[in-house]
């Protein structure tokens, strides 16, 4: 994704697909997304051929689904140059 002004970009960016031509879920998935308190979050997600309600032992086919997040530190809440290793500042 382009970012028009560096200062917008994300801090961490993590992104997955996966496709299949044949899936069974013998047991309804627990999924979920935990971001820290701090900070700014965004969760995008899409699937296609695979419904948001799975059944147990319903098979799905030609299946693909996509997630990204992102998120932005707190600058508040941001280690020091000392903290992250990069020793004392000058």
């Amino acid at each position: 994704m382009p970012w028009e002004d560096p200062r917008d970009r994300p801090d961490v960016e993590i992104g997955a697909w996966a496709s299949a031509e044949e899936l069974t879920f013998h047991q309804v998935p627990e999924v979920r997304t935990v971001f820290g308190e701090d900070g700014e979050a965004t969760v995008e997600s899409s699937r296609e051929n695979l419904p948001s309600e799975i059944a147990p032992g319903t098979t799905h086919r030609r299946i693909r689904a996509h997630y990204r997040a992102v998120s932005r530190v707190d600058p508040r809440q941001a280690p020091s140059e000392e903290e992250r290793g990069g020793g004392p500042a000058r």
